[in-house]
């Protein structure tokens, strides 16, 4: 199972170059990206649909490890797509709202604070816990996107792996932007 993983996402990856290497807006190669990830994530689904996990340490490894890697790349592309639509023209303006924005990731930080020590530290005593199907309760099913509805696929956790790597690669990209516009000086 491990192998048909790394193949969906190499491929995910490959994909994602190929789109924003395109002439075309960015909104649209984000537009495109979002689609890709989601396509991808769909393909793992129906891969694994109605099959059991061999055991606890591969469910785990799945939650922790392997769907995060795909469901973060819908996120992130859904965040950035939002980003860029209200993105200001004039430069100052951009500067101040790319600075804005980089304060969404330390918020995030801040709030998880402790979930995201445990997982950056590689501790593993929570992982039935957190990434275990059968210990999957759902709080509140507003704050589920589309993509993750699917209880058969949901840890209580996963979710919030899957944001914190979003955050941090919508981190990078604002970091980014923030450095293109300082060196328009």
């Amino acid at each position: 199972m491990q192998i048909e993983y790394s193949l969906l996402y190499e491929e995910l990856n490959h994909l994602i170059r190929l789109s924003m290497q395109r002439r075309a807006p960015e909104n649209k190669k984000i537009e495109s990206c979002f689609w890709i990830a989601w396509e991808q994530w769909e393909k793992m689904k129906d891969s694994l649909r109605g099959k059991d996990f061999p055991n606890e340490l591969v469910e785990i490894s799945f939650f922790k490890e392997v769907k995060p890697k795909f469901t973060h790349m819908i996120e992130f592309y859904c965040i950035l797509s939002e980003a860029v639509l209200f993105v200001p023209k004039e430069r100052t303006s951009a500067l101040l709202y790319w600075t804005e924005e980089e304060l969404r990731y330390k918020r995030f930080l801040q709030k998880h604070d402790e979930f995201i020590q445990y997982v950056e530290s590689g501790k593993t005593y929570l992982d039935r816990q957190y990434f275990l199907r059968e210990k999957y309760y759902q709080t509140n099913i507003w704050d589920i996107p589309i993509y993750d509805a699917e209880l058969e696929f949901c840890s209580s956790h996963d979710g919030l792996i899957r944001r914190y790597m979003a955050k941090r690669k919508y981190d990078e990209y604002v970091s980014n932007q923030i450095r293109i516009l300082r060196d328009l000086n």
